[in-house]
């Protein structure tokens, strides 16, 4: 499983791709991306079954990231992740088209193993 993980916080990373290491996942093949622009440029480049990405990016914030992406490659599952406590938000992302929503909390990296897990 090829994933594109778009994250400028190198500890919120660090702390996803050791999770998704020590996982019952079989051969998971993370790429980073820390800002929008490069994202889309590996995109262009590789072919990814799962993109992750956090809302807010130096190059891109609230929706923007999520819906760029999603227009563009409406055909590959996006996880979307946030520190925002607004309200509706997962609603209102999934209701755009994302696969799944997750917070950023003390768990967070656990749900992010649970959904690839389970589809």
């Amino acid at each position: 499983m090829n994933i594109l993980i778009i994250e400028d916080n190198d500890l919120d990373f660090n702390l996803i791709k050791l999770k998704f290491k020590y996982s019952n996942l079989d051969k998971i093949k993370v790429e980073r991306a820390t800002l929008l622009q490069d994202a889309l440029k590996k995109l262009i480049n590789n072919q990814y079954d799962v993109i992750i990405t956090d809302m807010n990016l130096p190059d891109s914030t609230n929706n923007e990231t999520f819906e760029i992406i999603y227009k563009l490659y409406p055909h590959i599952p996006i996880i979307v992740m946030t520190s925002s406590l607004e309200a509706n938000l997962p609603r209102r992302i999934i209701g755009l088209g994302a696969k799944d929503f997750v917070y950023k909390d003390l768990n967070y990296a656990e749900f992010l193993s649970d959904i690839l897990k389970n589809g």
